[in-house]
């Protein structure tokens, strides 16, 4: 049995990149391969060397390393954990296994990919989640803070690469008018949802329910939704998720209901019975080169997608599969008129029919299926 060794920084498997990572392991293991996961030991300075698992304990300051990494002294943050971690696996990867080397914006994986690959022969799909954070991509670079440049890291640990996955066709380009050599060996795949939702019938309501749920941070500023909706009649707002330490500003007389993270299960469940609208946002022009999870969440569960997103993928897939309205994050007048929009019955409608019959295109594992084949080749 052929095997992958599966490289990411953190691997939770309740939300976001964790759930992707599982399905993507899921699947793998489902293809006929046998996936060794390699991921680094937040929780305990125990090494664990298991037949599925091969993780090496964080001891070192996280802290301490970031700004080593930011000013220059070190490639990344994680070099410790990845030189520890290639000791153990150059004596047990063989030339004929595969390194899968999830990176989710971060360098660590592919440093250790790379590595590997030269004391081995083995090789190395590079599976980018986000851009490297902190690396320039067309003219904007991406991350808020002062960073050293990474572009030398960056050719350096995709060169080596046999295979470089993106999540997004924008990303894809801009790499490959970065590094033009490496278009051949340059593809995209999205994600899509990975677990099919249950049919339930909806709560009847005779206000709109528009719902955020997910990560509160500065990159999505979801509380732009408030602001968009403010004195709207019938519209009622959910937030989900650890919002506590974010702060909100709204009126009174807004209808905003806040409600603590749920498993992926009951989230469903819940949106399912109580919400109208799924509302997703990125709030910086950079962000133009992910896609948002929410999208492909979004469809699963058969709810019309109101953005607030720059112009690219997402936004694309959201105008041209006719799945929702989208205004970029900085225009509030539009996302308001969008709002309106969504209140007139017969777009909602069409809306969701559209969703129905185009839904099956979005399945993780079909989307996946394309992967496979080709890691398959390699």
């Amino acid at each position: 049995m052929k095997k992958i060794y599966f490289l990411a920084r953190l691997f939770n498997r309740n939300f976001g990149g964790g759930l992707i990572r599982s399905k993507q392991i899921e699947l793998l293991r489902e293809s006929g391969f046998q996936v060794i996961i390699v991921t680094p030991n937040y929780l305990s300075k125990e090494v664990i060397l298991e037949s599925d698992l091969i993780s090496y304990p964080i001891n070192f300051n996280l802290r301490i390393e970031n700004i080593k990494q930011r000013i220059g002294i070190i490639d990344d943050y994680l070099d410790k954990w990845v030189k520890d971690s290639l000791e153990y696996l150059k004596n047990v990867v063989k030339s004929s296994d595969i390194i899968f080397a999830s990176a989710s914006g971060e360098l660590g994986p592919l440093k250790l990919a790379t590595l590997l690959k030269k004391e081995t022969g083995c090789k190395y799909v590079a599976n980018l989640h986000d851009p490297l954070n902190y690396s320039q991509i067309d003219n904007l670079k991406f991350g808020e803070y002062w960073h050293v440049s990474r572009e030398k890291n960056e050719s350096k640990y995709l060169s080596s690469a046999d295979l470089i996955i993106t999540s997004s066709v924008e990303y894809r380009n801009a790499l490959v008018r970065k590094y033009p050599s490496l278009k051949s060996r340059l593809i995209n795949i999205y994600f899509g949802y990975t677990n099919i939702a249950p049919k339930i019938k909806k709560n009847k309501s005779g206000k709109l329910r528009i719902v955020y749920g997910g990560v509160f941070q500065k990159t999505q500023g979801p509380e732009i939704l408030l602001k968009a909706a403010s004195n709207l009649p019938n519209i009622q707002l959910y937030f989900i998720g650890d919002h506590r330490n974010y702060k909100f500003k709204y009126t009174s007389n807004q209808d905003v209901i806040f409600i603590d993270a749920l498993n992926q299960s009951d989230y469903h469940r819940f949106l399912l019975e109580n919400i109208d609208i799924g509302f997703v946002s990125l709030s910086k022009e950079y962000y133009k080169y992910c896609v948002p999870s929410k999208i492909f969440e979004y469809i699963n569960l058969n709810l019309p997608i109101l953005g607030a997103l720059p112009n690219g993928d997402a936004v694309s897939i959201i105008l041209k599969n006719k799945i929702g309205l989208v205004s970029n994050y900085t225009d509030i007048d539009l996302l308001r008129k969008n709002i309106i929009r969504f209140q007139e019955e017969d777009n909602f409608s069409k809306f969701i029919q559209t969703i129905e019959s185009i839904k099956p295109n979005w399945n993780f594992t079909t989307l996946f299926n394309e992967l496979l084949t080709i890691i398959k080749s390699i």
